[in-house]
């Protein structure tokens, strides 16, 4: 018990450091702790802790402290940027509640800052950065701009004046929200913006020089030739950005396979079968197994069945494969990634790549994709991988691909794990690549008749290192835990939770530093399925701060959890 208290700490500390690595963070100020915060400029004043009696006006529930930046001595003409995280942070949603000034003097705002990068080399200045403004002046606007100012033409060349129109512009308290999305096709970057919930919009930064990565942060500026404005912040929250359909597990026990999408028409669909079905039980498998087939070689053999939207990027996806030794002809099942039906590859409609166990005379694993040069009889992307030293038995393996795409030039990353041995990673920079698709499940015979039977359970997809439910870590046999919904959520929000063996049991609530927020069960439980509601608040009745928690389920030596979020 203790070894996984250990390891789960650490999982959480990991949690703090990257967003390019799918992170989450969140900053209330209340330890009084900003030694993560950077400085954008050499010699900027530094972001503080302070009392939230020095703010304006009281936030309700922010607790005892805010967060505070100002440029004092008006060395940067009155701005102030502080920031977190890595300038090779991309695809993430920042937000803060901000103090909002109306009718401040002269021109002054306040705000977020997100792809931010004093290194990189603007146009028009040194560095580059994004901020959205509430600008509640005379103009009665916000302004969603870069830091690129051409005096020639007294012009940005990322510049966009949002209606404040419809919106409560009192001065006071008031949440920011902004949504980064980088297209890797052309390095431009959307920014979704919204105000107190209200989406203001989403503008496309492709301007000349524009960042395609970089830091959140928060934003205050006043141009009077003194110093510059005080900004107030609360509740800072960077998370990464997840499609609908991200963090998705299958297990197939309720049959449900509706989610499930062929990848081209008229292709069999998985079915949910027992277990008993397949050729040799999974332990800790449960009553149900996913299986697919090419029953009538239509697609000569190959069945591939895949989850979620094509413009999925930056992800892990795993499964437990049953693996065949030696099957008829050439055959194999495994994983596939990056599919799109709708690409057009350089030799064949659509684009995936697979990784699949062809454990016949060649024993080798290989990851190629399905661009195959009738030619050449060679395929644009295709790494044969040695086998040797991993279980080839024919039975249940497990399987995983962890699929990155680098925003400068949309190469693709496929780091290949069997059994939780590491493959290798490889990189795909063919020609017509796919640089998003979905995941999902293969399987293939080529016999001429029909194709291999493919069996596969605890399938997973997840944005890459966000989850700390990870099957390496911890693989619950016994017990299992849902998504809490609502989720985000505000004031409260439902855990449900399934357990199969009784024992001691327990279900705590952590804050991203690892510190138990509030227990809400533990003791001895009984077989069956359990419903609890955590209502924000920690153990001594307090509500807790907005941001990203984690609920995990622990029973002897297994443990599940899940990633929450509180709004406020």
């Amino acid at each position: 018990m203790k070894r996984n208290a250990t390891i789960f700490t650490i999982i959480l500390l990991m949690m703090a450091f990257s967003l390019s690595f799918g992170q989450a963070y969140t900053e209330d100020f209340e330890d009084g702790d900003i030694s993560e915060w950077q400085q954008y400029r050499i010699d900027e004043e530094m972001i503080q802790a302070v009392d939230m009696t020095s703010a304006p006006s009281i936030l309700v529930g922010g607790g005892d402290k805010v967060g505070y930046i100002q440029d004092l001595d008006y060395s940067y003409s009155g701005a102030a940027i502080l920031l977190d995280g890595e300038v090779m942070d991309q695809n993430y949603t920042v937000e803060a509640d901000v103090y909002v000034y109306e009718n401040a003097t002269t021109s002054a705002y306040t705000g977020l800052v997100a792809y931010a990068d004093s290194s990189h080399q603007g146009p028009h200045s040194h560095g580059y950065y994004v901020k959205l403004v509430a600008d509640f002046d005379g103009d009665n606007r916000f302004r969603l701009y870069n830091n690129q100012l051409d005096f020639s033409t007294f012009s940005y060349t990322f510049s966009n004046t949002i209606d404040a129109s419809g919106v409560d512009k009192t001065e006071g308290w008031h949440h920011m929200k902004v949504v980064v999305n980088t297209n890797p096709a052309d390095s431009s970057v959307s920014y979704q913006c919204f105000y107190d919930e209200i989406d203001l919009g989403t503008y496309v930064d492709d301007s000349d020089g524009n960042t395609y990565m970089g830091q959140p942060g928060v934003f205050a500026f006043q141009q009077n030739g003194v110093d510059g404005l005080a900004g107030y912040f609360d509740n800072f929250v960077v998370e990464p950005n997840s499609s609908s359909g991200l963090n998705h597990a299958e297990d197939f026990e309720d049959s449900d396979v509706s989610e499930w999408q062929q990848y081209r028409i008229d292709e069999e669909m998985i079915q949910a079968v027992d277990m008993t079905s397949a050729p040799a039980i999974l332990v800790g498998g449960g009553d149900k197994v996913g299986y697919i087939q090419d029953i009538d070689n239509s697609y000569s053999g190959a069945a591939i069945l895949l989850t979620g939207e094509s413009t999925f990027m930056d992800y892990t996806v795993e499964a437990d494969v049953y693996v065949y030794e030696n099957a008829t002809t050439s055959a194999y099942t495994g994983i596939v990634a990056s599919a799109d039906s709708s690409h057009q590859g350089p030799h064949s409609h659509g684009y995936y790549v697979k990784l699949v166990a062809d454990f016949d005379g060649d024993n080798r694993f290989r990851l190629y994709n399905n661009q195959l040069d009738f030619s050449t009889f060679s395929y644009t992307f295709n790494n044969t991988i040695d086998a040797s030293g991993v279980d080839k038995t024919e039975g249940w393996h497990h399987m995983k691909v962890v699929v990155s795409t680098d925003m400068t030039d949309s190469t693709v990353s496929y780091q290949c794990f069997y059994d939780e041995i590491d493959l290798g990673t490889y990189v795909d920079d063919s020609e017509g690549r796919a640089y998003m698709g979905q995941p999902g499940l293969f399987a293939f015979q080529q016999n001429g008749v029909d194709g291999l039977a493919g069996y596969f359970d605890n399938y997973m997809v997840y944005a890459n290192s966000t989850s700390i439910d990870k099957p390496f870590e911890s693989r619950p046999v016994t017990m299992k835990m849902e998504q809490n919904f609502p989720n985000p959520f505000n004031p409260s929000t439902t855990i449900t939770f399934d357990v199969h063996e009784s024992g001691e049991t327990s279900l705590r609530i952590f804050n991203v530093r690892g510190e138990t927020v509030a227990t809400l069960a533990q003791g001895h439980i009984q077989p069956g399925s359990y419903q609890l509601t955590w209502d924000g608040k920690n153990d001594r009745g307090q509500l807790v701060a907005a941001g990203s928690y984690i609920a995990v389920l622990t029973k002897g030596s297994e443990q599940v959890s899940r990633s929450m979020l509180l709004l406020k």
